[in-house]
């Protein structure tokens, strides 16, 4: 069977402590576990430290889209929902030739 502290051990531990506010210290980390060696506590703790802000980069760039969506307006995120409806009919198009306008009601009836 193995001994000593793993390094999940200890992440798991700094991690608890970090998240009281506390400074993860070989001691601090030594109580929470309740056993280990200061020297092997040292270079895990070391690695922990060094994994540590990529750890926090990697969360932050999965929260990263649910951030986005929430500080987005939401005629950004569904520019259609903005949109007016599309008419079929020809007095509606602002592409239809005077002649076919005319005969609308409500557009005035210009001479050619």
């Amino acid at each position: 069977m193995a001994r000593g502290v793993t390094q999940d051990q200890v992440t798991k531990a700094a991690d608890a402590l970090l998240a009281r506010g506390e400074r993860p210290t070989i001691e601090k980390v030594r109580a929470e576990l309740g056993t280990g060696s200061p020297n092997t506590l040292l270079r895990l703790i070391e690695v922990w430290w060094a994994e540590l802000a990529g750890r926090l980069a990697a969360q932050a760039r999965a929260q990263l889209p649910e951030i986005a969506l929430r500080a987005a307006p939401a005629h950004r995120l569904h520019p259609a929902r903005t949109l007016r409806p599309i008419s079929d009919h020809p007095c509606d198009s602002p592409r239809s030739s005077r002649r076919q306008r005319s005969g609308c009601a409500g557009s005035p009836a210009r001479p050619q």
